[in-house]
Order: structure tokens, then sequence, then C-alpha cells
């Protein structure tokens, strides 16, 4: 049993003096690693004594290398306290109190090598041959300085835990805190016995893990640093392992073996940890990189709110003008203000068209100010699709006439049911389906039908224009989306289809395009169900975040 308490003293060892060389290579002249280096040196120092004591066969062997490991133990607290105080950049706060615990700590020391104040001698207590008894000082070092020191560390962790708003910073903070409990809770088992309370030290394994955590949270606080320090700590033990074999290798042929083998795992161990790193290198890079892309796309959602409030706020201001002109207009072309010479009236007619279309693209903007924002209203009622269709064929019968273009509308035989649906947002889909009818086709004729197949309701727009190439219509109705030479036909932002697509959807139906080809006319047809479980109830607001 006293052999599995030697060897965990020699492992703790082997890891304290590993990552302290490891931190140390890293960047000697950065203050909290020196302080985390002096550490770990001293727990390997202190670890080291622990198991040559275990492993003494005399008395006098085992007070020596009980001086020795105590003298490791009495600076331990002290430099943690100094490594938490530095990592938080408050060394300069604390430097009374680091002098005071420099001074405390140096005459504990001197009274454990010039009397007995510290440690009065060795005794046999359970299997231990060689078990100290604590002098009259020993108990002030493991309230004060052990005991004391760490938790007046572990308590400025808290402090810092509480107020920093840095996310590494805390995560950092969390596992000192953490690592500190384990290793030096592990730690604290071995005075037991010193005060005969006859618990052996059976935690005394976590003092390697406690500083595991510490080498963990001061390297960055990334698990691929941890992927290299093993890397490392691995390769390191099977060179002092080679090593070891080669130098008790009796024989010169065995020598010669192990030598030549040691030189390769040499190798391979080195280029294995370069890769290693480099992998690292990349993937810190990478992250690096995936943090500046999520705050650029946060900025960039800041900024694409800015923008569609912006429209918003404009397109509610740019309504009012050609609203009230479009009135103006109708009132002017209807006779009310007097007769019109046929040229006045020509030129009235398109500017009406021009009016028009202005209010159309300023409907839409709002519209897609709306669905980005998420929220697009409704106001459901009864709906006559029929009569809305012809109200809006007799609007757009005058465009038509001016191309020279056979505009009809195709009524269904018997009458149709009407439907739940908003007449304002449906008279928009339908006007833009013709409109864009119209300004595709140059010549021939534009058909709108409507009928009814089973449970749904089916408008089509037919016309003998410039039709749509199969690799383009999925992108129509896209935002923005428009036709690779659509410019040659009309101007236009390519809004209409897209808003027309999520006002059928909402609606519960299908908006979709079918054509034969460029050239060869298109018809777009848009279905809705007869009953679509919408209710005729005021207005309702449909969260569009997760559709768009």
């Amino acid at each position: 049993m006293i052999e599995i308490f030697a060897k965990v003293g020699l492992i703790n060892c082997v890891v304290a003096a590993f990552l302290g060389s490891e931190v140390l290579i890293r960047n000697r002249k950065n203050n909290a690693n020196l302080a985390f280096s002096l550490l770990a040196f001293f727990i390997a120092f202190w670890s080291y004594g622990y198991w040559r004591w275990l492993s003494s066969i005399s008395t006098s062997e085992a007070f020596s290398w009980v001086k020795l490991f105590t003298f490791g133990s009495i600076l331990i607290p002290a430099f943690f306290f100094y490594w938490v105080v530095s990592l938080l950049d408050i060394n300069r706060k604390y430097k009374k109190s680091i002098i005071a615990l420099s001074i405390v700590s140096a005459t504990l020391i001197f009274n454990m090598f010039y009397t007995d104040w510290v440690i009065k001698g060795l005794q046999h207590k359970l299997i231990f041959p060689y078990w100290p008894v604590a002098g009259v000082l020993y108990i002030y070092y493991v309230l004060f300085l052990f005991i004391g020191m760490v938790s007046w560390a572990l308590l400025i962790l808290a402090h810092r835990f509480k107020e920093s708003t840095d996310r590494v910073e805390r995560s950092r903070i969390k596992y000192i805190f953490w690592g500190s409990l384990i290793g030096f809770g592990g730690g604290l088992t071995n005075f037991f016995l010193w005060f005969d309370i006859f618990i052996p030290p059976y935690l005394n394994f976590l003092v390697g893990v406690g500083l595991i955590l510490f080498y963990y949270a001061a390297s960055k606080h990334s698990l691929f640093n941890i992927k290299v320090i093993a890397t490392e700590f691995f390769t390191y033990i099977l060179w002092v392992t080679m090593f070891v074999r080669f130098l008790l290798e009796g024989s010169l042929q065995g020598r010669l073996i192990e030598g030549f083998v040691l030189i390769l795992i040499s190798v391979i161990g080195i280029k294995l940890i370069s890769s290693v790193k480099k992998e690292v290198e990349q993937r810190e890079q990478l992250e690096v990189l995936t943090k500046e892309l999520e705050n650029v796309n946060e900025q960039l959602k800041r900024l694409d709110q800015a923008r569609a409030e912006f429209i918003s706020m404009a397109s509610h201001q740019l309504r009012t003008p050609p609203a009230t002109v479009k009135w103006y207009l109708a009132g002017i072309l209807s006779g009310d203000f007097g007769p019109l010479s046929p040229e006045v009236k020509k030129a009235l007619i398109e500017t009406q068209f021009v009016n028009n279309s202005l209010i159309a693209l300023i409907e839409d903007l709002l519209n897609v100010s709306r669905i980005e924002r998420g929220r697009l209203e409704f106001t459901f009622e009864m709906t006559d699709v029929v009569k809305l269709s012809q109200e809006i064929i007799n609007e757009l019968y005058p465009m038509a006439q001016q191309k020279k273009l056979k505009l009809t509308f195709v009524k269904p035989r018997a009458k149709l049911p009407q439907v739940v649906a908003d007449r304002e947002k449906l008279r928009h889909v339908i006007n833009n389906l013709i409109d864009n009818a119209i300004k595709y086709t140059k010549k021939g004729k534009v058909e709108a039908s409507l009928a009814q197949e089973g449970g749904d309701l089916v408008f089509k727009v037919t016309d003998t224009g410039k039709g749509v190439n199969p690799g383009e219509a999925e992108r129509l109705f896209q935002k923005f989306g428009r036709g690779i030479d659509s410019k040659r036909y009309t101007a236009g932002l390519g809004l209409g289809l897209y808003v027309a697509k999520i006002v059928i959807a909402q609606h519960k139906g299908k908006l979709w395009v079918e054509s034969k080809g460029e050239g060869k006319g298109s018809t777009f047809i848009f279905s809705l169900p007869l009953k679509n479980d919408l209710e005729v109830s005021g207005t309702s607001v449909f969260d569009l975040t997760k559709q768009v």
C-alpha cells in the first residue's frame, strides 16, 4: 500500500515538472507564466521529496526528505497566491501582502531546518514507518498559509468572477477555482496524520489533477492547447522511459538497439508534436475567424434592420403624394373637371400608368420591409375573387390597349363560392400578375382566368410575352429576383413576385409559373383552398421570421 502512495508522489512530480517547464519555455518573460512555473516546480519538489521519503529505508534518510518536501509545501501556498494575483494583473495591489507572505514562509523554513518547532520528529503511524510529528509552529502553517492563503486567493477569484463581464475570463476563473478546491483539497488529506487523525492521504493524487486544471485555465482556456500538452506529456514520458532503459542496458548490442530506438522515438515525437501544434494553430485561427464572422454578421443584422426601418419610414412618407395624384387623375379622366382634348387625355392616361407603377413599387417596398421585420398584417374577410379580378382587369385595360394587346378575362361558368382572404393584399397579387404580363408582352394577348379545381380556387394569367427559361423560374420569386433581360421590358426592383408568393402562402395557397421557354409566353398561377381555416375576425399579424 505504501508503494502506491509513493508512486502517486512520483506521478505528481513528473506532471508538475513537465507543466512548469512547458509554461516557462513558452513565455518566460510573462509574470503570470513565471509564477505558474515556480508554483509547478515547488509542487514537483514537494512531490519528489514525498516519493523519496516514502521510499526511505532509515530514519535519518526519511527525516532529510521530510524536511525537503516540507520546504516545498511551505512555498506552494505563497506561489499559488502570487500566481493568482499575477494572472488577474493585480499583483501590485497586493505587493505588501506578498512581501509579508515571503517573510512568514522564510521564517517557517528557517525554523524547520534549525529548530524542532515545525517538525518535532518521526513516528510510526498506520502503515507509514516514518511519519512526521508536527511541531508547535506547524499548525500555524496549516491554518494561516495553507488554508488561509488559498482561501484568500479563492475569495479574490470569486470577487473578480462576480465583477467580470468577459466570458473567457469568467470561464478561466471557474477552472482555477475548481482546480484549487480539487488540488489543495487532495493535498489537505496529508495533514490528518500529522495531528494524530488516523486518515491516510488517499486523495493525494488530486494534486496533479488540480495542477492540470490550472494549466488548462492559464493556457487561453482552449481544449486544443490541452491536446498539445497531452501529446507533449506522453512523448516526454516515452523519452524518459527509453532514456532510462538506455542507461540501464548492460550490453553494447543492447545499448545500440536502445539508442537507435531512442533516436527514432525522439524524431517521431518531435514530428508528432509539430504536427499537433500546427493543427492547433489552424484551429485557433479558425476560431478567431469564426468569432470575427459572428461579429460582422451581428453588425450586418443591425444594419439590415436599420435599412428596413428606413425603407418603411421613407415608403410611408412617399405614399401620400402619388395616392393624391391618383385620385385627382381619376377625377379628371372621368370628366369631373370638364371635357378633355384627346391629346391631354392621352398624356394623363400615360401619367396615370406611371403613377400607378410608382404606387405599386412603394407598396412592394413597404411589404418587403414588414416581411423582413417578421410582421405582416392581414385583415381577412369573405371575398368575391371573380368580382375583384374583374375590377383589376377594368383598371389595367387602358394600359393593355395602349400597347395594342388583347386583355381578356375568362370567367367561370358556374358561380364560385367566396373565400376568406385579405381583399387588398389579394388585389395586390392579382394586379401584379396581370400588370407583369402586360409589361413583358410586346404583342399578342394577355388572358386571365378563374376556375374551381377540386377544393381549390385557381387563378391563371397567360401571356404571349418573353417567356421564362427553366433556370430562371425559381429565381423570379426571390427577393430582387428578375429575369436576365428584364430591363429591356420594364424597370423594377424584382419585389412584386416575392411579396406575392408570401401573401399567397399566408392564405394557405401556392404560386408558381409555367412556361415552354424564352419567347414562348408564360402562365403565372396561384391556387387558394376554398376551406383554408382562416378566421374572419379583425386584423391578424403573422410572424414571418422563420419563413423568409
